[in-house]
């Protein structure tokens, strides 16, 4: 289920998770997104991930009471798997996990096998999506992400989750239509699971 919470919001209260948990239950969904954020000006990121992780850490325990686990994407200024792995350590492992977006490590600069290595074992969710360099966002296969080395690694380290394609047309108009990209997408990915040998579920 996604949410809006954003860890290093001050405004960010347990509450608002804890409603999210209440929705995710009736749902029957077992994880919960949460950002990271962004380091607010005037606070060092060694202050802003304690904060953050004592709010990941409090929900992490909610969650896990209610049979639920809260996920930490890799965006924003944790956009790394070096970044998120760090929020995650400190929070604990108690009902939290990582929400891997394939492209922001990349952006950032990680390989797969780096990212794969760091937070691959607490991946349970994965955001599929394909970019050009300059950020661009592309139909999957027309831009520059390794995906076959990124599924690849998904693989290596065990995960068994969904690979979910997120398709941010709200945010980028000029993207193709969901009845153009959706299809196109389950094909590619069908194709590359099927040359790399890995199992479909």
């Amino acid at each position: 289920l996604d949410t809006s919470v954003v860890l290093t919001a001050p405004e960010a209260r347990p509450s608002e998770g804890e409603r999210m948990m209440e929705l995710a239950q009736a749902l029957g969904a077992p994880y919960l997104r949460v950002f990271g954020g962004e380091v607010p000006e005037g606070e060092s990121r060694r202050d802003c991930v304690a904060r953050a992780a004592r709010k990941l850490a409090l929900l992490g325990r909610m969650a896990q009471e209610r049979g639920l686990r809260v996920l930490l994407e890799t965006h924003d200024a944790f956009s790394s798997g070096a970044q998120v792995g760090e929020l995650l350590a400190a929070a604990g492992e108690a009902g939290t996990g990582a929400l891997w977006d394939l492209h922001h490590p990349v952006r950032m600069g990680e390989s797969p096998a780096e990212t794969a290595r760091l937070i691959g074992k607490q991946t349970y969710h994965v955001h599929v999506k394909d970019a050009k360099r300059d950020g661009s966002l592309t139909l999957l296969g027309e831009g520059d992400l390794p995906l076959p080395g990124l599924l690849a690694e998904l693989h290596q380290v065990g995960y068994q989750g969904y690979l979910s394609l997120e398709w941010e047309k709200a945010w980028h108009p000029e993207l193709a239509e969901p009845e153009v990209a959706f299809p196109q997408a389950a094909g590619h990915l069908t194709d590359l699971l099927q040359e790399l040998g890995i199992p479909r579920r």
